[in-house]
């Protein structure tokens, strides 16, 4: 009976035994399958959030637009009270939270001070006097909900090996957040802001070479964003308005200098709103004439959509254009007044010759009188014509053998008779070692020649020698 009492013992000993095994085995293959299902549900976290990134950073550099996608996914795979990032501007600090569950506005300050904190460390310097502009989202708060910060931390956000904010995650209860959340965050976080400096590398790469062409152009650059801010100038620019002391420029500056004589502001708000290039009348700065471009910049981006960036302005010296024009028209008044006194004397001359009973030698003089201002006009017809020619391009020179000392003869023979007149001597001095033939424009040398002597005898004294 003893031993039937023993063998049932064992009996009961092993089979709780095994049973024990097997709840043990069940159980770790529970946890284990539970842990692979929370690896697989954080794995598939990681992969969607990242595709999501991909999908919808595109080619922006706006680190808070990429943060916002981050924190906005969060709550599908983690617990958290707030999500919260804090980013650094030259000019401000920008802070923004958004609350899954209604906090007191003093838990925010909490995360708001911890946040600087980390931010100061960071950077080493001090951020608690610099301006906060705040945005909170979400659930409400409440005052009434007295709880404090009890898990909390932090990812720091390094842009080109720089740090720029801080995201963070709190919750009212404490020992919430494991291991494996924050490496996914870290990792997260990490790759879009690789993925970030790495177009931030090729963007400033084509900066260079923008900045660099810009620099070498004759033409004023200034490019402004929509908000008038100046991103880009040019060394033209500095020197057309004499900024060489001012290290920023600003709008304002232009704004100044270009006061009642070109509307800045108004002319790049119109070509922003138009899309469309506007051009100026002539605008004087500083003793030069310039005409100016005013033109919208447009980024495309995917599906072909358009994206205004801002607005350049080149400022074209049109100087050199207005001094030949200037030019052209002292010279057309020149021309008429010159042609005006041969053709006055052509006509006296004729009324003479018409209305006396001048005799043969009168009349010859009258004559020689027409020949000579017909001449005259001539000449300055040729003037015309050659400037004409010479800044249409087509001023042709035909050269060819030819015996200089004929062209200076006829030259001499066709003003005789007037140097005559004028009691003048015309007489020509060639030396012996001149060639009979020399390659030129006889034509063009008859009329230079020409010029000299018809200037020689309008402005000789009588009896003079030449």
């Amino acid at each position: 009976m003893a031993i039937d009492i023993s063998i049932a013992t064992f009996i009961v000993v092993c089979a709780s035994a095994f049973a024990i095994f097997i709840y043990l085995k069940y159980k770790k293959l529970a946890i284990d399958s539970s842990k692979r299902e929370e690896d697989t549900k954080r794995k598939m976290y990681e992969l969607a959030i990242l595709k999501e990134l991909d999908d919808r950073m595109g080619y922006s550099l706006n680190v808070q637009n990429i943060i916002d996608v981050i924190t906005g996914s969060l709550r599908q795979f983690i617990d958290y009270s707030a999500v919260s990032y804090m980013l650094v501007d030259p000019e401000k600090i920008i802070f923004k939270v958004h609350l899954e569950k209604s906090i007191s506005q003093k838990f925010i300050d909490e995360i708001k001070k911890r946040m600087l904190g980390s931010i100061s460390a960071l950077l080493d310097y001090d951020y608690s006097n610099q301006r906060i502009e705040e945005v909170i989202t979400g659930a409400i708060l409440s005052e009434e909900i007295d709880k404090k910060v009890e898990s909390f931390f932090n990812i720091p956000l390094v842009i080109a090996g720089k740090v720029v904010g801080v995201l963070t995650i709190a919750d009212t209860k404490s020992g919430l957040y494991k291991e494996e959340e924050m490496t996914i965050l870290y990792k997260i976080t990490n790759q879009a802001s690789r993925a970030v400096s790495r177009l931030q590398e090729v963007v400033e790469s084509e900066e260079a070479k923008l900045n660099s062409m810009v620099s070498s152009m004759s033409e004023g650059v200034v490019m402004v964003d929509k908000d008038f801010r100046v991103l880009v100038t040019n060394p033209a620019i500095r020197k057309i308005f004499q900024f060489d002391n001012i290290k920023e420029l600003s709008v304002f500056d232009f704004i100044d200098k270009l006061a009642g004589k070109f509307d800045f502001r108004q002319q790049v708000n119109k070509s922003l709103q138009e899309s469309k290039i506007l051009i100026s009348q002539e605008v004087q700065i500083n003793e030069r004439f310039f005409q100016i471009a005013v033109s919208p910049v447009k980024n495309i981006l995917l599906g072909n959509k358009e994206n205004t960036l801002g607005s350049v302005v080149i400022f074209h010296d049109i100087t050199p254009q207005k001094e030949a024009e200037k030019m052209r028209e002292n010279f057309t008044s020149m021309i008429v007044h010159e042609l005006r006194s041969p053709l006055d004397a052509i006509k006296k001359t004729i009324d003479l010759t018409r209305s006396s009973n001048a005799n043969k030698k009168k009349r010859e003089t009258y004559l020689q009188l027409m020949r000579d201002s017909s001449s005259d006009m001539l000449d300055l017809v040729n003037n015309l014509l050659d400037m004409a020619k010479i800044e249409a391009g087509k001023f042709d020179i035909i050269k060819k053998n030819s015996d200089l000392r004929l062209v200076i003869k006829d030259s001499i023979n066709f003003y005789g008779v007037s140097a005559e007149y004028a009691k003048l001597k015309l007489k020509s001095d060639i030396a012996n070692d001149v060639p009979s033939e020399i390659n030129f424009d006889a034509h063009a040398i008859f009329r230079v020649i020409s010029n000299l002597i018809s200037n020689a005898i309008k402005f000789s004294k009588e009896g003079g020698l030449f």
